[in-house]
This record gives structure tokens, sequence and C-alpha cells, in this order.
């Protein structure tokens, strides 16, 4: 006799669709302090990934390099780069616990770069211009780059600049004109002791001329 379940069979389970691994530029790489930086000329020497930024700051464990290419890229072609780069430099791919060694933003996780820990440390080297922290952009890119809000403009600068500089200006001219203050003060007081004293010896020679 058959049984309830061989009867009642269960409808037939859809096969799961595993996400397609998408293209990206930007990509934030994880390695070890043993070999050299990953570079724009690096880059182009030993692998055939073509980018328009790159930027670089270390720890005493590792470094962090965030690249942006020209064209899009799956995650295996940024593999193949980093392999050889292992092969060619001595970089190899290692990093802090729980965080991936190659990362890029993903239709899962859209901020999974700009929200890392790590991105976050580089932004705060960027904007501390820590010694550790270095970058290169192309001459010829034509829109805005991956740290460009965290980038000054000549015109901000000066207008900074010239803020500080009256400031400056200001602080030194309250300083001085409560320094006049003070001395007009002593001398007023001084004044005034001196006005009270021939108040006094013009007083005595009064009463001394009416006695005689």
């Amino acid at each position: 006799m058959e049984s309830v379940e061989e009867e009642v069979a269960a409808p037939p389970v859809p096969p799961v669709k595993k996400p397609r691994p998408s293209n990206k530029t930007t990509w934030l790489l994880t390695y070890g302090v043993g070999g050299p930086s990953i570079s724009n000329e690096l880059l182009k020497t030993h692998t055939k990934l073509v980018v328009d930024e790159c930027y670089t700051t270390t720890d005493k464990a590792n470094k962090y390099t965030l690249i942006h290419l020209v064209n899009k890229v799956r995650q295996t072609v940024i593999q193949k780069a980093m392999d050889t780069l292992a092969a060619k430099t001595g970089i190899t791919l290692t990093g802090v616990y729980g965080y991936d060694l190659i990362t890029s933003n993903t239709a899962e996780e859209p901020h999974a770069v700009q929200g890392n820990a790590l991105y976050k440390w580089m932004v705060k080297s960027f904007k501390t211009r820590s010694s550790a922290f270095e970058y290169w952009i192309s001459m010829d890119k034509k829109r805005k780059g991956l740290f460009s809000e965290y980038m000054e403009s000549a015109e901000e600068k000066e207008v900074k600049n010239m803020m500080k500089w009256k400031k400056r200006r200001l602080a030194r001219t309250v300083f001085d004109c409560r320094e006049d203050i003070k001395k007009l003060r002593q001398e007023l007081s001084t004044v005034r002791a001196q006005l009270l004293d021939s108040q006094q010896k013009y007083e005595l020679a009064q009463f001394g001329s009416l006695e005689r």
C-alpha cells in the first residue's frame, strides 16, 4: 500500500539560479606588506588591467589598494591578475579576518566597497594626508574620481587660506586693541592720580593763604 507521502507528490522544486558574476570597475584589494605596492605602472607592466585611478595605504600588517578600471571586469580577471603579480612581484593576497581580499559592489551589496571598514580607513588616511597614503589619477580621466568628494579645489583651498589669514589678522588686531586699551587705562589712571595730587596741593595752598 502506498503511503500518503507517495500519493501526494510534492510539487517540483524549481532549480535555484546562481547569481551571475557581474562586471565591475571598482575593486578593493588587500595584500601583505612584504611586496611592493600595487600601482598603475605595476599593473600596466605585468597585467592587462587598465586603471585610471589607484589609491594605496598601509598599516603594520597589510596594504590596501583601491583601483578604478577603464573597463568593467569580473572577479576572476582580478584574481588572475593578482596571481600574476604574486608570481612576478611577490604581492600576496592576505588580509583582515572577516573581510574579503577582493571586494567590489554587487547587486546584493551595492555599497560593499564604500561601507567597508578598510575603505573608510583609506579615506581617513587620504583626508589626514597620511605619509602612508599614495595615489595616482590619470590625466585623461574626465569623470569625477572615487575620492573627489574628499578633494578640495584650488579655489576652495585659496578661500580657506584667505579665511585663516583674515582670522589670524583679526585676532592680532583684537589683541593689539586690547593692549592699547590696557595702556590707555594705565595712562588714564596715572593722569587721574596726578590731577588728584595737584588738586590736593592746590587746596592746601589755598588753605595756607587763608590762614595768613
